[in-house]
C-alpha cells in the first residue's frame, strides 16, 4: 500500500470532522482499500477526502506567487553571501524531495543571472529610498580594482550608513587630476537629478597625491561644502611610516624572510606544522606582510609571537630528532633561518612590535567597519 494511502488512513481515523463510520471501517483489518473504491458512494467520499487532504498536505502555488518566493530565497542568499551553487548539490536536491515541497529552489545559473539582477534592482531602490530620507550626504571613492582591464572605484554615500552608488571609471594611476575631479563631478549631478535636489555637501576620499587634488578642486569649484580624507587610510599610511624607520625597516625584512621560508619551503612547513600540533594543539599557517593589505604587517607580528614554541622547536628537530620525526638526514636548515629564530632578541623585538603596531590596527579596523569606504584588510 503506498505511503499516500497509508497518510490518508491515519488522517481519516484521527481526524475529529470526519464520520466515526470511516474510522472504524479502516480499524478493520478486513477492510481493503480495494473493496473501499468498489462502493461507488465510499470511494467517492474518499476521493473526495484524498483531494481536500492533498490540497492541504501539498499546496499550490501560482506563478506569481513562485516568482515571489524566488526572489526571496535569492535575496537571502545573496546578502548572507552563500554560494549560488549551495543547493545544486545532491544531498540538498534529496532534502527537498523529501518534503515533497510544490517549490524547489532556483538553481545556480538562474541565481547568478536573472535573479541576480532582480536582487540589484531591489538593494538600488533601498539605496535611493534611504538617499531620498537623508538630508545631507557625504559621498566617498576609495577601493581601485582593476576589473576587466579597466580601473573601477565604489562610489559610496555616507547618510552616514555607507551605501554602494556606482562605479567610477577612472584610472587613478593613469589618469590627471581635472579628469577624475571631472568624473566626480557627474557622479554628484547623476544623484542630485536622480534624486531630484541637491544631498551630497561632502566628499571623503584616501590621502594619496591624485585624490588630495582632487578634494581641492571640488572645493575650489563649490561642488562640496568640505572635502577630507579618510582616517582609516591616514592610519594605514602612519604605519607604512613606521615601517620606513631603519631599525624596523630591518627588523620586518627578517620577520617576512621567517614568514617566506616557512610557508613556501615543503619540508621545512610540514615540520612546522607538525610541531604546532604538538605544542599549540592546532596547525597554523605564517602571514606575509604586503603593504597593500591593511595592518598585515602586525598580524605577521602576532602569528610570530603565537607559534614561537614551534618555531624555535624546528632547529632541535632538525638537529636532534631526524630519525623520530622521519625527516631526511641530509636535511639541513638555512643558516639564516637557524641564525634569527634562536636570537633571544629578536623575540623579544617581535613582542615590541606588537605592542606598537597592535593598538594602530585596532583602530584602523574600528574606522573601516563604521565609517572608511572600502579597505583591503
Amino acid at each position: 500500500m503506498s505511503a499516500m494511502v497509508k497518510h490518508m488512513q491515519r488522517h481519516i481515523i484521527n481526524c475529529e470532522k470526519i464520520s466515526r463510520g470511516w474510522g472504524r471501517m479502516l480499524l478493520e483489518d478486513n477492510v481493503l482499500v480495494e473493496d473501499l473504491e468498489r462502493q461507488s458512494e465510499g470511494a467517492q467520499a474518499l476521493r473526495s477526502m484524498a483531494q481536500q487532504l492533498q490540497a492541504k498536505v501539498y499546496p499550490h502555488y501560482s506563478k506569481d506567487e513562485r516568482d515571489a518566493l524566488d526572489r526571496s530565497f535569492a535575496r537571502a542568499m545573496h546578502e548572507s553571501g552563500a554560494e549560488f551553487g549551495m543547493f545544486d548539490h545532491t544531498a540538498w536536491k534529496n532534502f527537498f524531495d523529501l518534503l515533497h515541497l510544490p517549490w524547489s529552489p532556483p538553481s545556480s545559473s538562474e541565481l547568478s543571472t536573472t535573479l541576480l539582477s532582480s536582487c540589484y534592482n531591489d538593494v538600488m531602490l533601498d539605496v535611493a529610498r534611504a538617499l531620498r530620507e537623508s538630508p545631507a550626504v557625504t559621498l566617498g571613492v576609495d577601493g581601485a580594482t582593476n576589473v576587466l582591464s579597466r580601473s573601477l572605484s565604489n562610489v559610496i554615500a555616507h547618510d552616514p550608513r555607507p551605501w554602494f552608488v556606482e562605479y567610477l571609471r577612472a584610472d587613478l594611476k593613469k589618469e590627471s587630476e581635472p579628469e577624475v575631479t571631472k568624473k566626480v563631478e557627474e557622479s554628484i549631478t547623476r544623484m542630485h537629478t536622480y534624486l531630484d535636489r541637491p544631498v551630497v555637501f561632502a566628499f571623503v576620499s584616501d590621502s594619496c597625491n591624485l585624490m588630495r587634488a582632487v578634494r581641492k578642486s571640488l572645493q575650489d569649484h563649490n561642488s562640496v561644502a568640505f572635502a577630507y580624507g579618510c582616517g582609516a587610510h591616514a592610519l594605514n599610511n602612519f604605519c607604512e611610516d613606521i615601517v620606513k624607520n631603519p631599525g624596523v625597516k630591518a627588523f620586518v625584512r627578517n620577520t617576512v624572510y621567517l614568514s617566506k621560508i616557512v610557508k613556501n619551503t615543503g619540508l621545512l612547513n610540514k615540520i612546522f606544522s607538525s610541531l604546532c600540533f604538538d605544542f599549540l594543539q592546532r596547525q597554523y599557517t605564517m602571514v606575509l606582510y604586503s603593504a597593500s593589505r591593511w595592518s598585515s604587517v602586525n598580524y605577521m607580528f602576532q602569528r610570530l609571537a603565537k607559534v614561537k614554541r614551534p618555531m624555535t622547536a624546528v632547529v632541535t628537530a632538525v638537529m636532534n630528532e631526524k630519525v623520530e620525526r622521519n625527516i631526511d638526514p641530509s636535511y639541513q636548515l638555512p643558516s639564516e633561518f637557524t641564525s634569527i629564530v634562536m636570537d633571544p632578541q629578536f623575540w623579544g623585538n617581535v613582542s615590541w612590535h606588537v605592542k606598537v603596531f597592535d593598538p594602530i590596527c585596532k583602530c584602523i579596523g574600528v574606522m573601516e567597519s563604521n565609517s572608511a569606504t572600502m579597505s583591503t584588510a
